[in-house]
């Protein structure tokens, strides 16, 4: 009981807007009693911790109110005591986590739904026999498929293309020597931005290529080697998760396949960037490498705010590895997710600290990104809703170039068959995984979901192109439902899928990388009105 009421005191001071330094007092009056009650050195030790961030506190405000505005403490100090007291809340809600036995009886309930020993299914899951045997040639072809598709014409066209004129100018103004490209208040040239709005690593990598080769490939070539990699990673989460080299294979064959993913990687924006650390990380993650993959989520918080979901994935991994019985794994997930990841990203901005910019000045950066993005009233003719993302109802024209009866079009749309298909395999995929409490076969509609519904919440206008950190877990999700057609005997049917997926890639190939046609060929991509 008086930990508890600690608890709920020590929540409403830490994580409630409007409170004094003096509301942490009555934290420590039932802590006391609790500490002293279960003879408990971990709430000693908080006891100690807090009451000196609580003196510190109340000195900083005294010094502050009655000598002029006087600050004591440096930003960093008071980050540290922030710190300090984050951290012994978690050691709190530990503490009471454990010793709740209402919780622990629930956990004990949800252990149950996620067995140790996997029920077998080898009546809907069977290898193909030709996958298995050349599977390392295999892979090899798809990834250089992969990786000549993005790469072929990388060059066209020879100018800014959709919102390169943010990113790579960004990153050719901090070539350039251009202070201004790290601050939100100046005045850029006209049809141009200072893209100050997302965190810098890709900007950061961009400005590194484009100090080689000052052209279209310097801002584009670093994102476009990062999605052909991230085939590779797709195969290894797949093969992590069901350790089946076919459905391995074919995620990686699907995920290749996929147009979105291909103009993503071919156009210097942060999604990509996004995509492979974000990959990266899950797969650090599967294979219980904290340290590292909170090297990696680091630089996708560096890329892109929405790397935060990845949140729900490893609170996902965490309940079905059963890590509360694992307190030293819990501690460095922890670790690796609440502070290696932070200072990752704090170390993205070194650069705009050796521009001469103060930590008050990042501080306000950070306000302002969010500011942009949850006051965004802008409207745009091909934005889309996030449930039409699935059905790939909105692409996103991209770029287009003119000719003598011809055209060059880019266009950001995903692989129809494939996102079509990946509907009924996520569908199917739920409802086998609630049947048979698959916990692995969750981890894919986890990932999925994590990647995809906050989107219904958000309340700036929205492209098809933000679905892209979904698009692995669709590949994923397909590939396995393809070989549960296998297994069931549907033979023709899964391997007719598959090849209607690469056909409609090959198909739409020159409608999404700007390869010039006649331009009354041009008509035939556009199945869908919506498509125009």
């Amino acid at each position: 009981m008086f930990l508890g009421g600690s608890l709920f005191q020590f929540l409403g001071f830490f994580l409630m807007t409007r409170v004094h330094e003096r509301h942490l007092l009555p934290v420590l009056a039932p802590l006391t009693v609790a500490a002293v009650g279960q003879r408990s050195l971990k709430l000693f030790i908080v006891l100690g911790l807090l009451s000196l961030t609580y003196i510190a506190n109340l000195g900083y405000a005294y010094i502050w109110i009655t000598e002029n505005f006087r600050k004591i403490f440096t930003p960093g100090t008071i980050t540290l005591l922030s710190i300090i007291n984050f951290l012994m809340l978690a050691l709190v809600l530990d503490q009471f986590y454990f010793g709740a036995s209402r919780i622990r009886a629930t956990l004990v309930k949800i252990k149950s739904l996620f067995p140790k020993r996997k029920i077998n299914l080898s009546f809907t899951l069977s290898e193909i026999g030709i996958l298995e045997r050349n599977w390392k040639a295999i892979l090899i072809a798809v990834v250089v498929m992969a990786t000549v598709t993005r790469f072929w014409r990388l060059e066209t066209p020879n100018t800014y293309m959709f919102d390169e004129v943010y990113h790579a100018f960004t990153a050719r103004e901090i070539v350039n020597g251009n202070k201004a490209a790290w601050e939100w208040w100046n005045t850029p040239p006209q049809g141009f931005a200072f893209e100050w709005s997302h965190p810098p690593l890709a900007k950061e990598l961009m400005a590194v290529s484009l100090s080689l080769n000052n052209s279209p490939l310097g801002w584009r070539i670093p994102g476009t080697l990062l999605g052909s990699i991230s085939v590779i990673f797709v195969f290894l989460i797949a093969w992590e998760i069901f350790h089946s080299r076919s459905v391995a294979l074919l995620s990686a064959f699907l995920f290749a396949s996929d147009t979105l993913s291909l103009v993503m990687a071919r156009i210097g924006m942060n999604d990509t960037y996004l995509l492979f650390f974000i990959l990266a990380s899950i797969w650090l993650a599967l294979r219980k490498n904290y340290p590292l993959m909170g090297v990696t989520w680091g630089f996708a918080l560096a890329s892109k705010w929405t790397a935060l979901y990845l949140l729900g994935f490893l609170g996902f991994l965490w309940l079905i590895r059963r890590m509360w019985q694992t307190p030293k794994e819990t501690i460095r997930l922890a670790i690796s997710s609440l502070i290696v990841a932070p200072f990752i990203y704090l170390f993205s901005y070194l650069p705009f600290f050796a521009w001469g910019h103060t930590f008050a000045q990042f501080n306000e950066v950070q306000h302002q990104m969010w500011w942009y993005h949850t006051g965004l009233k802008a409207t745009h003719p091909f934005q889309s809703d996030w449930w039409s993302w699935p059905l790939t109802l909105r692409p996103v024209w991209i770029a287009v170039e003119y000719g003598n009866n011809a055209i060059s079009n880019v266009y950001a749309q995903g692989n129809p068959f494939l996102y079509w298909t990946s509907i009924i395999a996520l569908l199917t995929a739920l409802a086998m995984a609630v049947r048979y409490r698959l916990s692995w076969l969750f981890l894919v509609i986890i990932g999925y979901s994590v990647f995809f519904l906050p989107w219904a919440l958000s309340p700036r206008i929205m492209f098809i192109y933000h679905y892209l950190p979904s698009i692995p877990f669709v590949s994923i999700a397909t590939a396995w439902f393809l070989l549960f057609l296998w297994g069931k005997g549907a033979r023709k049917l899964a391997g007719g899928l598959v090849l209607a997926i690469f056909l409609a890639f090959v198909f739409f190939y020159p409608h999404v990388t700007g390869v010039a046609i006649p331009s009354e060929m041009d008509k035939i991509f556009y199945w869908l009105g919506s498509w125009k």
